[in-house]
């Protein structure tokens, strides 16, 4: 089936009715006059890469898409979905916790258990109430996730493509920031060469790339 069959199937077969999945296809592939800040309930998307528009519609990347008023990339994996900024931060150093005896954040101290972390905006605020936050990011934005920043990585080829397609900043192969922390002065770091995870310093620099919600 082509990427466009496979909408449609799965639309048809995760919404209570035609008039739904059609409504639902109609805000994803923009087939209609009719603007929408959000995507119709019960809407779903399949799995992919998307590019996402200033009036909040996506729409699944196949190299034919609009490329005016781009806000970011998206991209579904499963249950995950992250939406990744058009540029990066450049490198920077995380800001270190100085009063961890009065800290109850949970330290993703193993490499399993913080791969399965995707609560990037939550650890992006833990990481601004210590130290120096030396980076702008916009009200809706966050330092990805260790989970986030993976699912990232391992599809970087096709992002890559879509980025380059609306004018965007490609990935690049070095090391990647995540809010991930393992401790107070230490956070977890992919490279996007191979996929490598490594916990690091907050002291060294490394690229941040901002996301958001999808």
């Amino acid at each position: 089936m082509t990427e466009e069959q496979k909408l449609r199937y799965e639309l048809i077969r995760n919404t209570s009715s035609v008039e739904k999945a059609r409504e639902c296809y109609n805000f994803i592939m923009d087939n209609d006059d009719k603007p929408r800040m959000k995507p119709p309930m019960n809407c779903i998307y399949i799995d992919g890469i998307y590019i996402c528009y200033e009036d909040g519609k996506r729409q699944l990347y196949d190299g034919t898409n609009p490329t005016e008023r781009v806000t970011h990339i998206g991209i579904k994996v499963g249950k995950h979905t992250v939406g990744i900024r058009l540029n990066s931060q450049g490198e920077r150093e995380l800001p270190y916790n100085s009063d961890l005896d009065k800290d109850d954040f949970d330290y993703k101290r193993h490499g399993l258990r913080a791969l399965d972390d995707f609560n990037g905006k939550a650890n992006t605020e833990h990481l601004k109430r210590h130290g120096e936050f030396d980076f702008d990011l916009a009200d809706d934005e966050w330092i990805p996730s260790l989970g986030e920043l993976a699912i990232i990585c391992k599809n970087k080829e096709k992002i890559n493509e879509a980025l380059a397609f609306v004018g965007g900043d490609k990935l690049t192969s070095t090391w990647y920031w995540s809010s991930t922390e393992y401790s107070a002065t230490g956070a977890w770091l992919v490279g996007f060469y191979n996929g490598t995870v490594f916990g690091g310093s907050k002291s060294k620099s490394y690229i941040v790339r901002p996301v958001c919600e999808f």
